[in-house]
């Protein structure tokens, strides 16, 4: 939808997304979660970077994810993607990775949100049309998710000359 990357265009700060792809760049190990929708923006992350020979994990399953946190090394990297950044199951995760003192990044709708005030990085992706909790878990919400990946991707490539 047109208005959702629209909104999603006028939210960005290119200064966060350069925090970010400093990041991406020094980290040997970068592991990205989401649930539900939020699960499709990780996946392509994770292919796309897979695709430059960055390693990033995904895991699908809950108890893969818990297992991820607890084995990631403390110099790793984990990026959160969810739409509404209110997810239970993300909450359990983002404090477990707290307690390690591992980097957060959050790419989300709602920087006020548990995971939002927790990341250490937050790229917010303002959508007009997520009013509501339905709403957010819509189609504008992927859209805004997926356009960040495609624009983290897009950078980091620029970046490297790849």
């Amino acid at each position: 939808d047109i208005k959702s990357l629209k909104s999603t265009y006028r939210s960005i700060d290119f200064t966060i997304f350069d925090q970010v792809i400093d990041i991406l760049q020094t980290s040997h190990y970068i592991s990205v979660f989401g649930n539900a929708y939020s699960q499709l923006a990780a996946r392509d992350f994770q292919y796309k970077f897979l695709r430059v020979n960055k390693f990033v994990t995904a895991f699908t399953d809950h108890n893969d994810q818990i297992s991820e946190v607890k084995s990631m090394p403390s110099d790793g990297v984990a990026l959160f993607f969810s739409i509404s950044g209110k997810q239970n199951f993300n909450n359990e995760l983002v404090t477990l990775l707290k307690n390690r003192n591992i980097t957060i990044i959050a790419l989300t709708h709602s920087k006020s949100s548990f995971l939002g005030e927790a990341a250490d990085i937050v790229i917010e992706a303002f959508d007009e049309t997520a009013q509501t909790e339905q709403q957010s878990n819509s189609l504008y919400g992927r859209i805004s998710l997926m356009a960040l990946v495609d624009l983290l991707f897009n950078l980091y490539i620029v970046r490297n000359n790849k």
